[in-house]
């Protein structure tokens, strides 16, 4: 049967014209496509809508619906500076005869200044003090300093809540703008203005994002900080000129590295995807990793050009198609078993990679020898496939191969030990450095007012309690809850319908009957007033309309109809290294030992911080099962390569040396694995496996040859050891180019890589072929000579068919008698 790239058209056109066609028709839509391109970054849509604290997240936003609030602060500010009350004008406009706001930023919806609060808890005959104090820590500095007259000046920094309204959501960058404006125009310098929330470090996140990928506001001289992303790309390229040698070879592998890029990018909005914080790096992976298929197709180009130029395509990918199909296979294996992890930004990486990778598959192999067929490469100088310094490497590590062997295993078994030390970060706050705005902006908030994250404990009063404790025995449960968390070291400030009501003192036990039913109707006012008049208090109680499930349907776990609902809303630093673990115990102990003596009551603690808890699991889980998985598969590709169990587990141990020495390393130095860190894992472990398929490959060539163990491992390093360590140096030294880049998560990911990469690298040109040379090897060969017995005694033919006719036929006419014929 005809190779494909011998094959002919009716026409009398190779195939290769139809593939190159095939490329240029698809370009069209695919350009369309990557027009089409939008960032999301939103922590809170990372996990699925069915992991059950999203559910009891989405239940709290159902019964307590609200928006995410901006805090906006600025150096020397205070409860008498007359900028806060110009400000909130500013920002909110002034009502006109109708009631309607005007004059004011299009892009706010809502202003609550701390005045506004102090003012409404006043009201309820609590005092002006009081009233402060029970603000800290939310919109009041715990600093503040009260003068001991009533109403008297105080200092300390104060605090803005400002709600962004549809436009403002639409665009928060020019929202953003917009108040910083509004500041100035009130006498606030930009410098000491300063910013806190959800929209922000959201915001903050695009934008460093849209940095990495492409800044406009740097020269384009500057392309190293322009675009760290495509720097990395450029460098990795350059290399690949460097290496291989060829002007024209060069620009072939590029073409395809940077189509397959192309197409594979394009097909996130096709699929109704967006691009995100873990995406982004996708481009850049990709790209390299088409380039390690390419380089190593190249290498093969040069091999088979050395016996016959004129045949060298269908040659090159006849060497090509095996290892490059089981390498490309077992990397798109590893991406993909990063799509069981719960986390969404992780699973789409996964799977648009994965599929990447099947495209570049299919590039090097079809592509690739279609432009070499139409722009072939001139024949490469013999001294370019026949390299003395492999063979002398290969020799030197034959006889060194115990020792070697031992090394890389105490090595491997050192840094695993290290895993002992592991943790995990999922704070978006952690992606940027230290010195950048946003982080200095939330140093200031939580430093002098607030924590930046809101925990959310929500108390929970069935029919039967609301039977037996009145409206103000309620409230009360509430306040001394909300005083034992108020007290927590880690909680800055907490507000609740409580702070809003003067403590009242419970009825004697010793009442008259007018006494107590005096008492029964100043409750009911005072329920009847909060519950039905008072709009504020509709954000911190909620009477619940229908149950709701948690686990199982039915089971009525949140709430039950008619259960009344009261929300204490805590303040807890983002900055800090809180173990928010520890932090969410801590609020259900409270809440537990506070509520206990009550029947038909009950809590729930929700918030960002348990969602950020949650989200740190789901790293942590993510990153053991989707290596386990893609550990597991490619092992058994091993061991059906190798036709042997052991030799395949053997095989492995050089893919976990990078892996486990690796992160063993960065949990000893104590550096967090966030999300982007974790994916590194499955992608190295892939790409190591590229290696070990390419020299394996090689090595059984040279076994069934009929070379000896060691002359095996100097053939297979021959072979595949210049492609190897060429796409490792241009692959690793062009993730490398990413570790400048500011958002964090982007510049670990790139050197992160690279240290795997050049671990993998020793692993395969150091370990493996110890390996090769002693046990591994010693199974490979014994399970090639059976092999080889086997398709021989196949191909023997029948002892039927060897003897010649007799000419003595033998009849049984019956079974007592035989006659005996002559021919």
């Amino acid at each position: 049967m005809k190779h494909f790239f011998e094959k002919r058209d009716p026409w009398g056109h190779g195939m290769a014209l139809w593939v190159l066609m095939a490329m240029l028709f698809l370009a069209v839509p695919a350009w369309w496509a990557v027009q089409q391109i939008h960032l999301e970054n939103d922590v809170a849509q990372w996990l699925p809508a069915s992991d059950e604290g999203v559910r009891v997240l989405d239940w709290y936003h159902d019964q307590f619906p609200s928006d995410d609030r901006i805090v906006i602060s600025w150096e020397n500010s205070s409860l008498d500076d007359p900028r806060v009350g110009r400000l909130a004008e500013r920002l909110q406009g002034t009502p006109d005869a109708s009631g309607v706001e005007r004059g004011g930023v299009p892009y706010v919806e809502r202003v609550v200044t701390p005045h506004e609060i102090i003012d409404r808890i006043t009201a309820r005959n609590v005092t002006r003090q009081e009233a402060i104090r029970r603000v800290q820590g939310v919109l009041v500095g715990r600093t503040t300093i009260l003068n001991q007259t009533e109403g008297g000046e105080t200092v300390g920094p104060v605090a803005l809540l400002v709600s962004l309204s549809e436009a403002g959501s639409a665009e928060k960058q020019v929202a953003f703008a917009a108040i910083r404006d509004a500041a100035a125009e009130v006498g606030i310098d930009g410098d000491s203005l300063h910013m806190g929330g959800r929209p922000i470090a959201g915001s903050e996140l695009n934008r460093e994002v849209k940095k990495a990928a492409w800044n406009r506001d740097v020269p384009l001289l500057q392309i190293y900080k322009r675009s760290p992303l495509l720097m990395s790309g450029i460098v990795a390229v350059l290399l690949a000129f460097v290496m291989l040698r060829s002007l024209r070879m060069a620009t072939v592998v590029l073409i395809v590295t940077f189509y397959t890029t192309f197409l594979t990018v394009a097909l996130v909005p096709i699929t109704g995807g967006s691009m995100n914080m873990v995406l982004v790096v996708m481009p850049t992976l990709l790209m390299v990793l088409c380039l390690s298929a390419a380089i190593h197709v190249a290498n093969y180009w040069k091999h088979a050009a050395q016996n016959n130029l004129r045949t060298a395509v269908v040659e090159t990918t006849k060497m090509a198609r095996k290892p490059c199909t089981l390498a490309g296979v077992t990397t798109a294996i590893g991406l993909l078993s990063l799509s069981t992890s719960p986390l969404q930004p992780v699973r789409d990486f996964g799977l648009y990679a994965a599929i990447g990778c099947l495209i570049s598959l299919g590039m090097v192999l079809y592509v690739l020898p279609s432009l070499l067929q139409f722009w072939p490469v001139a024949k490469a100088p013999e001294s370019e496939t026949k390299r003395e310094i492999w063979l002398q490497l290969g020799r030197v590590i034959s006889r060194w191969r115990t020792a070697i062997a031992v090394a890389s295993l105490l090595v491997l078994f050192a840094g695993t030990f290290g895993l002992t030390h592991f943790r995990t970060e999922t704070k978006v706050i952690r992606y940027f450095p230290d010195e950048s705005q946003v982080v200095q902006d939330y140093d200031f908030l939580e430093r002098n007012l607030t924590g930046i994250v809101p925990v959310e404990t929500v108390i929970r009063f069935d029919k039967t309690a609301q039977k037996r404790l009145n409206f103000l025995e309620r409230l009360e449960i509430v306040r001394d809850v909300q005083s034992q968390v108020r007290q927590h070291p880690e909680i800055s400030g907490a507000l609740s319908l409580a702070d809003f009501q003067p403590v009242y003192q419970p009825l004697s036990a010793d009442a008259s009957r007018i006494g107590r039913m005096l008492h029964s109707r100043k409750v009911h006012q005072i329920e009847k007033r909060v519950k039905q008049n008072n709009k504020a208090a509709c954000s911190f109680l909620a009477v619940a309309e229908e149950p709701t499930d948690l686990s199982v349907h039915g089971d009525e776990q949140l709430n039950k109809a008619g259960d009344e609902l009261w929300r204490i809303t805590a303040q807890v630093s983002i900055l800090s290294d809180l173990d928010y673990g520890v932090l969410t115990h801590d609020l259900n102990e409270i809440s537990q030992t506070t509520l206990q003596q009550h029947a038909g009551v009950g809590h729930v603690v929700t918030g960002m911080v348990p969602l950020f808890l949650r989200t740190q699991q789901a790293v942590l889980d993510s990153l053991i099962r989707s290596f386990g998985l893609a550990f597991c598969v490619i092992g058994v590709v091993m061991m059906v390569l190798l036709r042997n169990p052991l030799a395949g587990l053997v095989a492995m141990l050089p893919n976990l040396l990078p892996v486990g020495l690796v992160f063993g390393l960065i949990s000893w130095c104590g550096l967090a694995v966030d999300i982007g860190t974790m994916l590194t894992a499955s992608v190295a472990l892939g790409i190591a496996v590229d290696g070990t398929l390419h020299l394996l490959t090689w090595f059984q060539s040279g076994i069934r040859r009929g070379m000896s163990r060691r002359m095996a491992v100097s053939h297979a390093l021959t072979h595949a050891g210049p492609a190897m360590w060429q796409t490792s140096a241009a692959v690793g030294i062009g993730l490398l180019m990413l570790a400048p880049t500011e958002l964090l998560l982007v510049s670990r990911f790139g050197w992160l890589m690279a240290s795997l990469i050049g671990s993998a690298l020793v692993a395969d040109l150091i370990f493996l072929p110890a390996l090769l040379a002693g046990p591994l090897g010693a199974l490979i060969v014994t399970t090639v000579a059976r092999a080889k017995a086997a398709e021989e005694n196949a191909t023997l033919p029948t002892r039927e068919a060897v003897l010649p006719r007799p000419h003595l036929r033998i009849v049984h006419p019956t079974a007592a008698e035989s006659v005996v014929s002559v021919d």
